[in-house]
């Protein structure tokens, strides 16, 4: 699991020095899908199964970037944005992964 927080592109470049340690199956897209990161060398080098975009629903800024989403999934993550699909639940074990986007499996999560 990477967690990437709010870095940006001159971040992401300071960890591509070394790349073998950014592998990851899931990854947290940096910035919330901004346009400023998530840069083609930084999605490679991670190279996730899943990505989950930490995104407000008809986020004002447009978040995530159409471009970023497109960049994750051609590196072939599936992207999973909590303005979608809600909480995000992920179980990380040796044998297995599991992702659940909440929302997929009860309209509304929170309530009985």
């Amino acid at each position: 699991l990477l967690l990437t927080g709010d870095i940006e592109a001159e971040a992401e470049r300071a960890l591509l020095a070394s790349p073998e340690r950014l592998r990851a199956a899931v990854v947290v897209v940096p910035h919330h899908g901004s346009a400023t990161s998530s840069s083609p060398a930084f999605v490679a080098a991670v190279a996730p199964e899943a990505a989950i975009v930490s995104s407000g629903y008809e986020s004002r800024w447009g978040f995530p970037k159409p471009a970023v989403r497109e960049r994750w999934q051609r590196a072939g993550a599936r992207v999973f944005v909590t303005g979608e699909a809600g909480a995000i639940t992920i179980e990380l074990r040796a044998a297995a992964r599991s992702i659940v986007a909440e929302r997929a499996l009860h309209r509304r999560y929170w309530r009985p």
